[in-house]
């Protein structure tokens, strides 16, 4: 199978509309829609809508795709900013999050015992609690550094802060989580 750039599926979209393309571009970013939707929504339904209107806003939009940056970093300003624009319409229903809801089927499957159940259940809780608590930009390079297991110079470009100053972000955020959840 022909592995192509980026670059060449957005042309490809762009001046055939080919759904080939676009199926390819979504294989490889919905995860990654999905978790930034996800860190912002606190809610697997609304951060499965959102990504969906990532993705429509994206391919109408992709014609006006300059290469300055990744797509992925572009896909992560149209995930922050539809949040925030459905943010201000409506009221998001903010239901706790979850690690993954596959990762935590495969706990309980794993693990019988409600005792043990119950104990990582309230480890999760209290972790997206904690979470929560950080700052705003503590918590995204956090996120984007564990989660999404980006390099500091790909947060770099995508949050245009320094290297250092992202490290410095992600060592207060472990500290701090690792204090919260003492």
């Amino acid at each position: 199978m022909e592995i192509r750039t980026d670059a060449e599926l957005i042309n490809e979209y762009v001046t055939t509309k080919s759904n080939a393309a676009a199926k390819i571009l979504v294989e490889k970013y919905r995860n990654f829609v999905f978790s930034v939707a996800l860190r912002y929504t606190h809610s697997y339904d609304d951060a499965d809508d959102l990504a969906q209107e990532v993705f429509i806003k994206a391919f109408s939009n992709l014609h006006t795709f300059e290469f300055k940056s990744s797509l992925q970093t572009w896909l992560y300003r149209i995930t922050v900013n539809t949040y925030l624009n459905s943010k201000s319409k409506r009221n998001i229903n903010n239901t706790r999050q979850r690690d993954s809801a596959a990762d935590l089927e495969q706990v309980l499957v794993e693990n019988d015992n409600p005792e043990s159940q119950y104990e990582y259940s309230e480890l999760l809780d209290r972790f997206n609690d904690a979470l929560q608590k950080l700052p705003e930009r503590q918590r995204e390079v956090f996120s984007l550094r564990y989660f999404d297991e980006m390099k500091y110079e790909e947060i770099s470009q995508l949050l245009g802060l320094t290297v250092g100053g992202l490290k410095a972000n992600y060592f207060h955020a472990i500290k701090k989580l690792a204090e919260m959840l003492k």
